[in-house]
């Protein structure tokens, strides 16, 4: 079961890597642009708001932008 298809039969879902070193927060914030739609700034407030450490991996948000784009331009 991929995130996404237990997102679309509403069963509710825990996402945690293994080291807990915020890549989670990453791959639900991805989950957030793809299947909700929502921008990368609200991906990033929501992250910031969870405890992402923007300063500490800036290069996570230059994926993200990147990321943004490129779902953009497949819709």
């Amino acid at each position: 079961l991929t995130l996404h298809q237990a997102r679309a039969t509403g069963v509710k879902t825990y996402v945690h890597c293994t080291d807990g070193v915020h890549r989670t927060g990453l791959v639900c914030a991805a989950s957030r642009i793809k299947c909700n739609g929502w921008s990368f700034q609200q991906a990033l407030v929501e992250m910031l708001a969870m405890g992402f450490h923007k300063f500490r991996y800036f290069w996570w948000i230059w994926f993200f932008r990147r990321y943004e784009q490129e779902e953009g331009s497949n819709e």
